[in-house]
């Protein structure tokens, strides 16, 4: 008797496993067509295992065996991975793949999942993006042209002062344009309480997305579990939460208090407010998060782009021969000049894919079941970009792997800020910003200055160490270079700006 009763268990178990995977199969998917393909999946933990790090370098490899969409499984999480541009352009311009996943670490114990760039798909996101559209747009940043060109040749009057903290004197320059722009206040020092927030938040962020912490956004319940990982996650997200308050309110409050005065000066903020059109909410979170994310991923851009300018001295010296012929030595560039520059724009494009900031681009939650190339993606799916399988593809990059800025003369090849910056609804709505720095930046410092490799004890020139930083973005860690005034008369031009 009671093997009859363990046999009629075992097979209504299994009935009722077949109904559920038809179901899903043949009800949820109406169309009856397959998955993705992808590598086979482990039991209960899927393709945990087989994800390292650096997961765009895996990705890139499974599309070689598998195609431009790859679909995995992580812990009961289905994953599609898109690595070739047209799926990513032809897929995330529908709204259906415009929402974001859920990061608990990040949205439940930090608070910031109102943040612009990891707000679920709705009518606040929609609130943010048109504010940061109308203060942003390629025309809009023209606004801010004159206080970039001041804060850059601030910048140049540091080489000449302290050419080794070159970097540390970049990462102050973008915070004080950021913050000028977004809340109009001048910051002095990368001690000012604003810019050590940020700098809290983001690297707050950064832990949290680290590969032995990643686990904790896909299960909870695991935080719960005691384990040095899920101690050091509790302890950071405390600080983020602590700061995050202060980096909405505060100087969100002074610039009210100011308007209340009749001495604010010029910022997105101000302007926002002064509309009338967004709820105080959304200008605190569309304007906290440019602040946040506006100079670090603009000082990550610069970084690239000066560091390869170091290892490529024959790009640096037709660019400068090129910013000789157009400016002269007896003035620096301006933006006026970017028509005549097309090569500094063509070594920008390169090194936005040489050495993209998001290689493993920044996931969507499809919020519907959709179909594409004769493939099911259901609802659900965590859909990620493969921005470096974007960056390395042969076809539309020949020799890839070369950094080589000529292959964007005359307007050639597929201009990386199509998707460099994101697609669709969830594109970077800072992108004509921080292009617009890129390129002042670059010209600016060239026109007054040499860049190459350090010199050892020994008077032989060492090769920069090229590492990086893995977190929300992927920076360059901080490296050494020569930098010496091109003459007399460069140095002079940078020494006129002195404070």
């Amino acid at each position: 008797m009671v093997d009859i009763i363990f046999a009629l268990g075992c097979a209504t178990l299994v009935f009722v496993v077949v109904l559920f995977h038809w179901r899903e199969r043949h009800l949820a998917n109406p169309r009856n067509l397959p998955l993705p393909p992808g590598p086979k999946p482990e039991p209960i933990i899927g393709n945990a295992r087989h994800i390292p790090e650096e997961s765009w370098l895996k990705f890139t490899e499974w599309r070689d065996i598998y195609g431009d969409i790859v679909h995995l499984n992580i812990l009961g999480t289905r994953i599609v991975v898109l690595s070739s541009y047209e799926a990513c352009a032809d897929l995330f311009k529908k709204a259906i793949y415009s929402d974001r996943p859920r990061f608990y670490v990040m949205d439940r114990l930090m608070k910031l999942g109102q943040a612009t760039s990891l707000a679920p798909y709705g009518p606040a996101l929609r609130q943010h993006r048109r504010l940061l559209r109308s203060a942003l747009h390629q025309k809009a940043v023209e606004q801010y042209q004159p206080m970039q060109i001041d804060r850059v040749n601030w910048y140049l009057s540091t080489l000449i002062l302290e050419p080794d903290n070159f970097l540390t004197n970049l990462h102050l320059l973008m915070g004080r344009v950021v913050v000028k722009a977004t809340y109009g206040v001048d910051v002095q020092s990368v001690g000012d309480t604003y810019i050590a927030w940020a700098r809290t938040v983001i690297d707050g962020t950064t832990v949290s997305m680290g590969p032995s912490n990643a686990v904790y956004n896909i299960l909870p319940l695991l935080m719960h579990i005691p384990s040095a990982h899920a101690a050091r996650l509790k302890k950071v997200s405390g600080e983020v939460r602590k700061i995050v308050d202060k980096l909405l309110n505060v100087p969100f409050n002074a610039v009210k208090a100011k308007m209340d005065a009749g001495t604010v000066p010029p910022s997105i903020v101000a302007t926002a407010l002064k509309s009338g059109r967004y709820a105080e909410e959304d200008v605190k979170w569309a304007t906290g998060n440019l602040y946040l994310a506006g100079a670090d991923t603009t000082y990550g851009i610069v970084t690239a782009v000066l560091f390869t300018m170091v290892k490529h001295p024959e790009v640096q010296r037709k660019a400068q021969a090129e910013i000789d012929r157009v400016v002269g030595e007896r003035r620096l560039p301006t933006f006026a000049d970017r028509p005549a520059l097309p090569y500094i724009d063509c070594i920008i494009k390169e090194t936005l894919r040489w050495s993209p900031l998001l290689p493993g681009g920044v996931p969507r939650n499809l919020l519907e079941d959709d179909y594409y190339e004769g493939y099911w993606i259901p609802k659900g799916t965590m859909v990620i970009p493969n921005i470096w399988a974007i960056s390395r593809n042969g076809t539309l990059y020949e020799d890839a792997e070369r950094f080589w800025p000529e292959r964007f003369e005359g307007g050639k090849g597929l201009d990386p800020r199509l998707w460099a910056f994101g697609f669709g609804r969830r594109i970077c709505p800072g992108l004509h910003f921080a292009d617009a720095m890129a390129f002042i930046i670059l010209a600016s410092v060239l026109a007054t200055f040499d860049l190459s490799k350090p010199i050892d004890n020994y008077g032989k020139e060492v090769e920069p160490e090229e590492t990086y930083a893995c977190g929300l973005i992927r920076s360059l860690d901080p490296f050494k270079c020569t930098i010496k005034p091109r003459s007399a008369s460069a140095a002079a031009l940078a020494e006129s700006h002195l404070a």
